[in-house]
């Protein structure tokens, strides 16, 4: 069997103004409309593979991910994915009322994602953090591999995450 992986980046914010004056309708529409493909491979701008995970994490709660050891259900299988790199991941909390904390801490944290530091990102509800490195990636290894995501509510909280990177 033989898998390959495509993805597409997108970050964006979009917005228009209008105003009338003097009878006249003016207006500005403004997009970053930041969009960047990945094909299959293992280089600058590639990917070979991506990750999609979800849960619901009780007040308090910590889901923890090793990206060297990542579980994925992929087509009817069980499989633990091995990242070496990671080219972009973004973290959605699809709740109503509670923030999100994305963090790297402990030990073998995956630091490089916040520039060396611990993130402890406040991701607010309906809100995404997001990493993106398309070119080079960020590094995956024994000691850089470990990401948290904790419920900073005092209820249940739903969170999506998706990854895509290199493996090996």
């Amino acid at each position: 069997m033989s898998t390959t992986c495509s993805s597409t980046i997108q970050n964006d914010i979009s917005y228009t103004l209008v105003t009338t004056v003097g009878g006249q309708t003016q207006s500005e529409t403004a997009s970053l409309g930041y969009t960047q493909s990945l094909s299959n491979g293992l280089g600058s701008l590639q990917n070979n593979y991506g990750v999609t995970v979800s849960g619901n994490l009780a007040a308090g709660a910590v889901s923890y991910f090793n990206f060297e050891a990542l579980s994925k259900e992929v087509f009817n299988a069980s499989a633990s994915i091995n990242f070496s790199g990671i080219k972009s991941v973004a973290i959605q909390n699809t709740s109503t009322g509670n923030d999100l904390l994305v963090r790297a801490t402990g030990s073998n944290a995956l630091d490089e994602i916040f520039n060396g530091g611990t993130g402890n990102v406040r991701v607010k509800p309906y809100a995404v953090y997001s990493y993106s490195d398309p070119s080079t990636g960020a590094v995956v290894n024994s000691s850089n591999k470990n990401l948290q995501i904790k419920n900073a509510g005092s209820s249940t909280t739903a969170y999506q995450m998706i990854v895509v990177g290199v493996t090996g």
